[in-house]
């Protein structure tokens, strides 16, 4: 009712308060009662570096660069305590869901954004252990952000708009220094995403918008790639991360193949395309229709796991 009362800006900073009220209450369940093992091996990552030795040439890891040098980051600034670094990482879920909501804001009032942003972030954090110091939770702010960025520039008039499509490439350039498998995913679905639109669009810059795209992305890259040739790392870290690792790159590629040509992502990938195609000519009944249309989509790929569901609880 007080809600209701306020100016839609009042109710949008209101409504963004409480949402990270709840996430802050969420956190505090557990916060300083579970230690998952991602945040262990950051810590310890963080401390062998205190030593003097450097990543990939004097111990293993597993994981692209930028992981490292948040953790060290974080672990500097809680001057050995657990608890000031465990709160770094909630103020980094904070940061999420006020950049979902605000997102949200764009096509929804502030009370479904809300809502949905609550969810969000609490879904993400569904597994056998709250990963909040995980890479996990920082590629979902890069995601996010690379979200905004391409809205931003397919409900521009412009869509060549060459300083954003510049910052899409450092977002990306910054989730291969993140994790390889987001890097690869991410990459290819901004690619073919915005070749669809730019077809539809008729766009003539489209060779010149890629070019500036990837340059965008080689900056992050690059920087980190002379930083490890510099500390005689560069070789190891490529053996490390994209040869011996889970997520090698021919892993990666072939394991990225086999999940596109699956129903559901196609399924998922035409609902976005006609979002996209819905903000560029300011079709909001279109963006309602196809929303309509994706959690109908859920719904048919998913019964099956609905019903197994449904006959567990009886």
């Amino acid at each position: 009712m007080l809600i209701g009362m306020l100016n839609e800006k009042k109710r949008k900073y209101l409504l963004l308060l409480l949402s990270i009220v709840i996430i802050v209450v969420y956190s505090a369940i557990y916060w300083n009662r579970v230690i998952p093992f991602t945040d262990g091996w950051g810590i310890y990552y963080a401390e062998l570096m205190k030593t003097g030795k450097y990543p990939y040439r004097d111990f293993y890891v597993y994981l692209p660069p930028l992981n490292l040098v948040i953790d060290s980051i974080l672990w500097k600034l809680s001057f050995g305590y657990f608890i000031i670094y465990r709160l770094y990482r909630v103020t980094e879920r904070i940061i999420l869901l006020t950049l979902i909501y605000k997102l949200l804001n764009k096509v929804v009032n502030p009370e479904i954004s809300a809502i949905a942003s609550v969810a969000g972030v609490l879904y993400v954090s569904l597994t056998n252990f709250d990963l909040l110091g995980d890479y996990n939770q920082t590629v979902n702010v890069i995601l996010v952000l690379m979200t905004m960025i391409l809205l931003k520039i397919v409900s521009d008039k412009n869509i060549s708009n060459k300083k954003y499509l510049f910052f899409l490439g450092v977002m990306i350039g910054i989730s291969f220094l993140l994790k390889q498998t987001v890097f690869v995913a991410s990459g290819l679905f901004l690619f073919v995403f915005l070749t669809m639109i730019y077809i539809v669009d008729k766009n003539k810059n489209y060779i010149v918008d890629v070019i500036v795209t990837f340059m965008g992305a080689i900056v992050p890259i690059l920087i980190a790639i002379l930083v490890l040739i510099k500390n005689e790392a560069f070789f190891p870290f490529f053996e490390q991360v994209f040869i011996d690792a889970k997520g090698s790159l021919v892993t990666t590629l072939t394991s990225l193949f086999v999940i596109l040509i699956k129903p559901k992502v196609i399924i998922i990938g035409l609902w976005l395309l006609g979002i996209g195609i819905s903000l560029k000519k300011n079709n909001y009944y279109g963006i309602i229709i196809t929303v309509l249309g994706l959690f109908l989509s859920i719904f048919l790929i998913y019964r099956n796991y609905l019903i197994s569901i449904n006959n567990i609880a009886n």
